[in-house]
């Protein structure tokens, strides 16, 4: 009787041996499939933020509706909040966009004015593998100085967003340049630093 629970117990360590083996070969088979050094492997682990734009037709739009006309004060553009928006969930480390809204204040923008600004395949993507928060950004309309006194457009082509992952750490923001494309040429006329993520960063109008 001894033997037998004797070679019972010795049957069971061998079979938990030969599991345990099994398992941490097929673990480390896994682990091998993504080498860190290698990009094309680390792409599932890090999120793409591309650089948008917001093309001076879409600004247009709210010239049309008088929300720059500065003899309606009442109405007028103030901030413009950016929201982050996909098109696919599924893919959103990959087509990450953002949609604007013109606004007299943070809290008060024109829902009719809601336009979504399109990847931008001039400017590289920023990639991110550490942590990071996505919040509403804002900024103010004047800094862009593309109206003039009558609240007009200035001639310009479009807007670029560039994400900064730095600045604002870990939110993301963006650094925003008004662009003009002539003869196939772009040249940069203004630039804003950053935008601010609210929160933490929002405004007090």
């Amino acid at each position: 009787m001894l033997n037998y629970h004797f070679y019972q117990r010795k049957l069971i360590f061998r079979l938990l041996y030969i599991f345990s083996s099994i398992l941490y070969i097929g673990l480390s088979a896994c682990d091998s499939k993504v080498d860190k050094n290698d990009p094309s492997s680390t792409a599932a682990l890090t999120f793409k933020m591309n650089c948008v734009r917001l093309d001076s037709s879409q600004v247009q739009l709210w010239v049309n509706k008088g929300w720059t006309n500065p003899s309606y004060p009442d109405s007028m553009i103030k901030k413009v909040l950016l929201q982050f928006y996909s098109t696919d969930p599924s893919n959103v480390n990959a087509n990450m966009q953002l949609v604007a809204y013109p606004g007299k204040s943070y809290s008060h923008v024109y829902k009719d004015g809601q336009t979504i600004l399109a990847i931008d395949t001039v400017c590289s993507p920023v990639n991110i593998s550490d942590t990071t928060i996505l919040a509403n950004n804002y900024f103010n309309f004047d800094a862009l100085q593309i109206t003039q006194p009558n609240g007009s457009l200035k001639p310009f082509s479009f807007i670029r967003f560039i994400p900064n992952h730095e600045d604002r750490k870990p939110y993301i923001s963006f650094t925003i340049e008004v662009v003009t494309v002539v003869e196939d040429k772009e040249q940069v006329l203004s630039t804003l630093k950053t935008t601010d993520p609210c929160p933490p960063y929002c405004p007090t109008d």
